[in-house]
């Protein structure tokens, strides 16, 4: 199964009220034949973490920086 995303991509995720998010990808495994992401993200004055599985097909994730 082909990833859209790498770990290492940092990508920007945009609300409907146009804020935005950016995402480190810190991960990308397979859980149960489903590709699956786990990111970092930063926003004013909070950051996170979470596993996720709706990046590939999410049409308010732009990529900003492809890893290494």
């Amino acid at each position: 199964m082909k990833t859209k995303y790498n770990q290492g991509d940092i990508v920007q995720f945009t609300y409907n009220d146009g804020n935005r998010d950016l995402l480190v990808i810190t991960e990308v495994f397979e859980v149960l034949g489903s590709l699956r992401y786990a990111v970092h993200w930063l926003a004013d004055n909070a950051k996170g973490r979470c596993k996720i599985n709706t990046l590939d097909d999410n049409l308010s994730i732009t990529l900003l920086a492809r890893g290494q």
